[in-house]
């Protein structure tokens, strides 16, 4: 194995994920010699076994608190979110995590919030501008704003500066992306429109739009999690549920261990329904068949070859009138169709 360190840490990685899904003491006993040997190789005979053996357990203690802090994070926040501060504090004080920052994290998000409900945008604004980087790249909240604010301009009559504020905010920060510049003709629409209520109706799903999109972008920023993990899992179980009871209900065992890997298991689906083609003149208000089948006229309308029949008086060289349109259709011209 060559001697590079990159190549040391992906075999470590890898034999952290296979030590960490097995329960088979031979199996662990095995990889950690395999482990063992392969540090050697980089290390030479010369490293004290001890040494090696701190190594690899240091390795795994690294993974196993990467994982105890992630999941104590998870906790803070869901503790957080549904408002049980004194089980937080008490929480804090036996963690061995630093669950301030995200606690200080999740008090400016309500804060914003907060005032968005009361139609006080300063603080998101102030936010938008520390995080300029990302909002370059994520317009959407920009754009939701800047929606917000052409339509308090007209809800107030002054149409005139929405026109300008529209001509010359879009043209500089919207106009190259095909989405915004189908929501800005709808804006312009509301140009036209004199209904306050309608206007109002408007502003009101922009804010709700405005405050939804705002926790994603937080979210993302800070790296928090937009929903409860703890309520996607319960989410989770609840629609697999059903799954694995109805493959409980074709499995007549009393335990794991008496599955067959090799064996099918019987799953019932229902019968595929079968579907045919099937033509009504229009005319005759008859069903079509191979005695009787649909055609097309020139014009581009189907009616039965009965229907045409009696249409061109059972004259063949007769042309006769499309019954739909004012289209003269000649036998010769009709194509039959396949049902």
């Amino acid at each position: 194995m060559d001697s590079d360190p990159k190549n040391l840490e992906e075999f470590s990685e890898t034999f952290y994920t296979r030590i960490m899904h097995t329960d088979n003491e031979f199996e662990i006993d095995k990889l950690k010699v395999e482990y063992i040997n392969t540090l050697k190789s980089y290390f030479g005979d010369f490293t004290p076994k001890n040494d090696i053996k701190d190594l690899h357990i240091n390795i795994l203690n690294e993974k196993n608190d990467e994982c105890y802090n992630l999941t104590e994070k998870i906790l803070a926040l869901d503790l957080l979110r549904t408002k049980q501060l004194d089980v937080f504090d008490s929480f804090v004080c036996e963690s061995q995590s630093d669950l301030q920052k995200i606690k200080e994290k999740h008090e400016y998000l309500m804060e914003i919030q907060n005032l968005m409900k009361n139609d006080d945008f300063r603080l998101l604004e102030l936010f938008i501008e520390k995080e300029n980087l990302y909002f370059k790249r994520n317009m959407k909240l920009c754009f939701i704003l800047f929606a917000i604010e052409f339509l308090q301009m007209i809800l107030h009559n002054n149409r005139t500066n929405a026109i300008i504020f529209m001509y010359h905010n879009f043209r500089q920060k919207f106009s190259e992306s095909p989405e915004f510049i189908k929501d800005s003709y709808e804006l312009i629409q509301s140009l036209v429109d004199s209904d306050i209520k309608f206007i109002q109706k408007i502003i009101k799903s922009y804010k709700d739009k405005a405050f939804d999109q705002f926790k994603i972008d937080y979210c993302l920023i800070n790296e928090m999690p937009q929903k409860s993990p703890f309520d996607q899992l319960l989410e989770a179980g609840q629609n697999a549920s059903s799954i694995l009871r109805k493959f409980s209900d074709n499995i007549d065992i009393k335990t794991f261990d008496d599955i067959d890997l090799n064996k099918k298991i019987p799953i019932d689906l229902p019968v595929k329904p079968t579907y045919h083609s099937i033509f009504v003149c229009p005319v005759l208000k008859q069903f079509c068949d191979n005695d009787n089948p649909p055609v097309l006229l020139p014009c581009g309308h189907v009616i039965s070859a009965l229907a045409v029949k009696k249409l061109s008086k059972k004259v063949i060289s007769t042309s006769f009138k499309c019954p739909y349109c004012p289209y003269n259709c000649n036998v010769n011209q009709l194509r039959e169709l396949k049902l």
